[in-house]
């Protein structure tokens, strides 16, 4: 797809990012302060994973500003444009029992 003279990635496509084979569920650790969170990704990129996979719940910090939080303790410096072929949004529709938990029908 394109617009204008500049070629737009059909949706799931990200021409030059690199996910790698093998990626880090964050699970319990993004309940933690932010240092400790920014020094554990620090390590896991250093260690070679690729990507760093978390979610949003009532629980933990927003999407938006926790991959803010885990792009700048990871490197380079609006998210996909700060950070080129760095960040991948993925939406999703969570668990049933996150979802009950917050009074709402899945």
């Amino acid at each position: 797809m394109s617009i204008g003279s500049r070629a737009v990635p059909a949706f799931g496509e990200n021409p030059g990012m690199e996910l790698g084979r093998v990626g880090v569920w964050l699970g319990q650790l993004g309940l933690r302060p932010a240092a400790e969170e920014r020094e554990a990704a620090r390590e896991l990129e250093a260690l070679g994973y690729g990507a760093l996979w978390f979610g949003e719940s009532p629980l933990n910090r927003e999407a938006f500003a926790h991959a803010g939080l885990l792009l700048a303790a990871t490197g380079a410096a609006a998210l996909a444009e700060a950070y080129p072929g760095r960040f991948v949004l993925g939406l999703g529709v969570s668990h049933a029992p996150l979802v009950a938990r917050i009074g709402r029908e899945y």
